[in-house]
Parts: structure tokens; sequence; C-alpha cells
């Protein structure tokens, strides 16, 4: 999981709820969250069964449909329990200048990556299509289903520094879950107007909070626990010093860490939308974490 999503969401006035990535968050009450978010993680999507059934369940009981949205291993948990199949890569992609294409705009983004397994977009079953697909090896980046508000992309939208060229599908889930709530009805992501779906890179400043008939609660599931983010890192385009994470220099970033999860649990508890996060604070992070 990573903090720059919840800010992506906070900025937007919403209210999130984080729970662990094995949560069972069908024993809610209906009324308990507006739409249900999928977070990032490391790994094999598919020793992740608890999750993937829970979202089967999810995606099979009608009575309560809400609209999802996952990104990374979200996006592959979700296409598991949608009845598709995952692989692992041979290399995988990981960057900060990937090209992804949109299906439905016909627009290309470039994206940031750090994933070695993929969704097999012919596996994906009736009622389901891509969304993204990757400019340079054609490998699935996104799919989303042709009726209901469900999607999912591979790649980071809310990568920072950036590019933030993808940052805008946060508005289009929250702008979707604004619909249900309005209208009452459920209408798949396509349906959205294409210059929502065509925007440029977001601005830094805050988009107004919502008002009126609009989404109050999001569940976001998580994806399992980080202990060292130390590999991860060091795989990034831009190359890290070893010495940045020795013990003496990692008591400090601990320490803000802290800081920096007691400000967001504040900032949390005062939007006005709610959003159910399924997520990974783990306090056992020893490195550096953006």
């Amino acid at each position: 999981m990573k903090y720059n999503q919840i800010r992506c969401f906070i900025r937007r006035g919403v209210e999130l709820k984080v729970v662990p990535w094995n949560y069972n968050y069908l024993t809610e009450s209906e009324d308990s969250f507006d739409g249900l978010f999928i977070s990032n993680g490391p790994g094999d999507p598919t020793v992740m069964s608890e999750t993937i059934s829970h979202l089967r369940l999810d995606l099979q009981k009608m009575s309560r449909p809400k609209p999802i949205f996952g990104i990374c291993l979200g996006h592959q948990l979700l296409a598991l329990a949608a009845g598709a199949s995952t692989s692992k890569m041979k290399y995988g992609n990981r960057g900060q200048n990937i090209p992804c294409t949109d299906s439905i705009t016909g627009r290309c983004y470039i994206t940031s990556q750090n994933h070695g397994f993929q969704v097999n977009a012919d596996s994906l079953p009736s009622g389901w299509t891509e969304l993204y697909k990757n400019a340079n090896d054609e490998s699935n980046e996104g799919i989303y289903h042709t009726s209901l508000p469900y999607f999912s992309v591979q790649f980071h939208p809310e990568s920072t520094p950036g590019p933030r060229d993808t940052e805008f599908l946060f508005d289009v889930f929250i702008d979707k879950i604004e619909e249900t709530l309005r209208t009452g009805e459920l209408t798949p992501i396509s349906t959205i107007r294409k210059p929502s779906l065509s925007n440029g890179v977001v601005a830094n400043e805050p988009t107004k909070k919502p008002s009126g008939g609009t989404p109050r609660k999001v569940m976001i599931l998580g994806s399992g626990k980080l202990v060292n983010l130390t590999t991860l890192d060091l795989k990034l385009s831009k190359p890290l010093k070893r010495k940045e994470y020795t013990p003496s220099s990692s008591i400090p970033t601990l320490q803000r860490l802290r800081l920096r999860r007691d400000s967001l649990i504040k900032c949390i508890s005062s939007p006005s939308l709610q959003i159910l996060y399924v997520g990974s604070f783990d306090m056992n992070i020893r490195t550096g974490f953006t």
C-alpha cells in the first residue's frame, strides 16, 4: 500500500477506512462504504486466496454491488476474482516511462510500474474487457466490466514524483460512485464521457470537495504487509545508495513514518466521504516510504 494513494483520495474529500488485506469486508453493513479500492502490493497474486475469495463472492453478490477500483496487485486480484488468470513475466515491467494505450479513447499515457506478474487478457471471462495495453510488449495494463462499475489498472496512477498522467483515474472512480449514489443505477466505466477519461496531468491543487448526493464512504482493499522495502526501492530507475538504509538512518525515518501515519489518521476522520481501505499499515517497515 502506498501513502500517496491515501493522499489522492483525501485531497478529493474522501474518508478512508483502512483494513488488513485479508479482512472480510462482506460482513460490513450495506451502507458502511460507498466503493471499494484494492491497493497495490508485492508478489504472486494467486497466493492471496482469502482476498480473491472475498472479491469473488462480492462480484457474484448482486444485492449490493458498489464501484470497484484496483491498482497493480489490486488489478491482478480483481482479474482473478472475475475468473481470469495471471502469469509470471520473464523480466517484468519496471520503470517510470512505460507507455500504455487506453482502449476506450485510443490515447497513450506514460506510466510508472514495478511488477513481475501480469493478467492474461485472453483469459478474461464474458463481461470483462481490456482497458489498457502496454505499448511496448502488449501485455495487459487494465480491465473493466462492460456493464458494471468495476475497473483496475496494472500501473500506478498515484506515482510520485510522477508521471501523473493517469491520476485522473481517481476522479473517474469517485465520479462513478457519485453517479451510482445519485441515480441508483450501475453503469460501466465505458459510459463516462471521453473527455473525463482523457484528462491530462492532474493539477497540484486539491479537487474541490463534493457536496450533495456524494459518496460518503469507499472501501479500499489492500494487498498484504511489506516488512522491508529495500529491495523494491533498489529496483527503481534511480539508484539508491545502500548507506541510506543503515540501522542508524532508519530510526528517524521510522519516526517520520509514525508522524505521517498519525497525521493521515487525523485527516481520514474529517472529510465528507468515507472509504474503507483494506491495506497494510505495518510499522515493521524499516526503510524509506514515499
